[in-house]
């Protein structure tokens, strides 16, 4: 064999070996980039969650309590009312008769049911049931004739000419989410269908913008307020006089571990804790020894802030003085006049703002939103 065949024979080797190298590489590339794309998952727009903006866009984020010298904003946010669907019949108002005693649509987005006939309670359970797996309040209202719009509770024997039900906007868990809002609209188109009636409903978009406003604003005004007794040499003080210096002053000691002190109605304007490790109870206040209590004042649930506050302070002179104690705040640091008087200017920015926003401190509507 000459030369010349010989240098063919290894060019055509030197060739079809240079292709399947090229075959090879290009598999191994293409190979490399496909796992690498399903080692990243695609991002699902329907399922993915949106990012979270500065202040507070998600239901798993707790409220910040603030101490006692964190400056209040002074500006007060602008109320923000979700639009409601007009009632045909009626213009663009609901009438008096129709107007329930419990939902706002300041709070509440109102899905408003009209019926051809009425409809008993029992037809609604199902729907109730299953608005309560939400994870955020919904109550439901009936207008009952003669009677007027009453609660719709499960039992119940009565019809409804008129039902409406809300979901509410935000709590302390945060604002309304978006999955959220679309389950209650399925719900109650569900129910709709269910018993032969229209349901009126407003806008989401705006309602879901409203619930994010309607949290940034509850989360700045939500304020508890400790006033500390502590121990001025580091000598504990017995918890039996603790107790009957509370009692005096007209507090209760309750089965959550707290003294409360109560309005006629039963609802609490300030409540004292232990700050050590064992909360209050009959049963082992006698041993007790303590070094440190507070008084808690939850400013957005107070029926009369500012002159409850002042009641708050007295007592927590009076308690420091007859335990030989010290008030200070919660940087431990001696709380004379001078501090007292700062925090009640914050409270009263506070309850200038929430009235501004329509949510008058310690009403129904502020107990909803501060539960």
């Amino acid at each position: 064999m000459s030369d010349f065949q010989i240098g063919m024979i290894l060019a055509g080797v030197a060739i079809v070996g240079g292709v399947f190298g090229l075959n090879w590489w290009q598999e191994r590339s293409f190979r490399r980039k496909a796992e690498q794309a399903f080692e990243k998952p695609a991002q699902d727009v329907l399922l993915e969650p949106k990012p979270k903006t500065a202040a507070r866009a998600s239901s798993d984020t707790q409220r910040l309590e603030p101490s006692l010298s964190m400056p209040v904003n002074p500006v007060a946010a602008p109320r923000t009312a979700v639009p409601q669907a007009p009632v045909p019949g009626t213009g663009n108002t609901i009438a008096a008769s129709r107007v329930d005693p419990v939902l706002e649509s300041v709070v509440d987005f109102i899905a408003d049911f009209v019926l051809v006939e009425p409809v008993p309670a029992h037809k609604l359970l199902v729907a109730i049931e299953d608005a309560g797996q939400l994870g955020k309040p919904v109550r439901w209202m009936g207008l009952i004739d003669g009677e007027g719009w009453q609660p719709i509770t499960p039992g119940s024997a009565h019809s409804y000419s008129q039902i409406r039900a809300g979901l509410q906007l935000a709590d302390r868990k945060g604002p309304l989410a978006e999955s959220q809002l679309l389950e209650f609209v399925r719900i109650v188109h569900a129910l709709a269908a269910d018993i032969g009636a229209n349901v009126e409903l407003p806008q989401r978009q705006p309602a879901l913008q409203a619930a994010g406003e309607l949290d940034a604003f509850c989360a700045e005004v939500d304020v508890l307020i400790g006033l500390n007794i502590v121990s001025r040499d580091g000598t504990p003080f017995p918890a039996t006089k603790i107790r009957s210096l509370c009692e005096a002053a007209g507090m209760e000691l309750a089965d959550d571990g707290l003294f409360h002190y109560r309005n006629e109605n039963g609802q609490t304007l300030f409540s004292m804790c232990n700050l050590g490790q064992e909360s209050f109870s009959s049963a082992t206040m006698r041993q007790m020894k303590l070094n440190a209590v507070t008084l808690l004042f939850d400013v957005p649930r107070v029926i009369g802030g500012i002159s409850v506050f002042e009641r708050v302070a007295t007592l927590a002179k009076h308690l420091a003085e007859s335990v030989d104690g010290e008030l200070v705040d919660d940087n431990r640091r001696p709380l004379n006049e001078q501090g007292l008087g700062s925090i009640k200017r914050q409270l009263t920015d506070i309850y200038n703002r929430m009235q501004l926003r329509g949510i008058e401190p310690g009403s129904p509507l502020a107990l909803r939103l501060f539960a």
